[in-house]
């Protein structure tokens, strides 16, 4: 059937099945739902943004109030992982957790796929993180950042270029595969209890919405995995910017994976 196998159109459940008539033929395979889902949700969180700020009011209120405190409280993040210097980078560090927030959590809502439930829609912003923090470095530290991959003795350099860049990309993938595996899960657990309960209606004709719990409790790993995202993107930061003598490189960065 036409878009089915290639665009990600057929599946049940998703309300972009109704768009599937009107895709062309020449865009089957490039239009998908989990991208245009990811659109979706920039434009939310661009209407959220301007709703935010159209009426800026020295006592805030409403909207205005709600994102203070967040960006307060993401620019506090930003200053104590990344030192004094951190607040620079709340914009960036604000627009990755509201993504990665949003991506997990839509996909609890009814007709919806989660983009975060996809290896597609996790490595996108892990790759965004990977090529920031290699220009974040390279802004910090100019040509001198390359000393990072090449190490200090030269005739080493092509072997600690290799094993750098290993693990440099080696983050993204981390970052990509810890949320696509923690969304995926929570998605999947709650559509099989949904399931349940619909079963348990046709067998008993009482409604039970077994669901619920984990609905809550898929809303708060959605909090938690965006949270430890951004973190994690923290700390890479801290140790493309930082400098040697200023902090213990890596070891952030490595505390938080394991907890994770």
């Amino acid at each position: 059937m036409h878009g089915e196998s290639s665009s990600g159109f057929g599946e049940h459940g998703q309300w972009l099945n109704a768009l599937q008539p009107y895709i062309p033929e020449w865009a089957d395979g490039f239009v998908n739902p989990v991208v245009i889902t990811g659109w979706l949700i920039i434009a939310l969180l661009v209407v959220l943004a301007y709703m935010g700020s159209r009426h800026l009011r020295s006592v805030p209120s409403g909207v205005q109030n709600v994102w203070e405190f967040f960006i307060e409280a993401i620019q506090g993040l930003c200053v104590e992982m990344i030192g004094p210097g951190g607040g620079r980078f709340a914009p960036f560090i604000t627009t990755v957790f509201l993504y990665v927030f949003f991506n997990a959590l839509v996909g609890l809502v009814p007709g919806f796929a989660a983009p975060a439930a996809t290896l597609n829609g996790t490595f996108a912003p892990a790759l965004v993180v990977f090529f920031a923090v290699q220009y974040f470095g390279l802004k910090e530290h100019g040509i001198r950042y390359v000393k990072h991959f090449t190490g200090d003795v030269w005739w080493m350099a092509p072997i600690m270029v290799a094993v750098h860049l290993i693990g440099e990309l080696a983050r993204p993938l981390s970052l990509a595969v810890r949320l696509f595996g923690n969304t995926f899960g929570d998605d999947t657990l709650v559509a099989e209890f949904i399931r349940l309960s619909a079963e348990m209606m046709r067998a008993i004709w009482v409604p039970l919405p077994l669901q619920l719990p984990f609905l809550f409790l898929a809303m708060f790993i959605a909090l938690i995995q965006a949270l430890v995202f951004v973190m994690l993107t923290c700390a890479y930061i801290n140790m493309a910017t930082g400098h040697e003598e200023e902090h213990e490189e890596g070891h952030t960065a490595r505390e938080i994976e394991q907890a994770t």
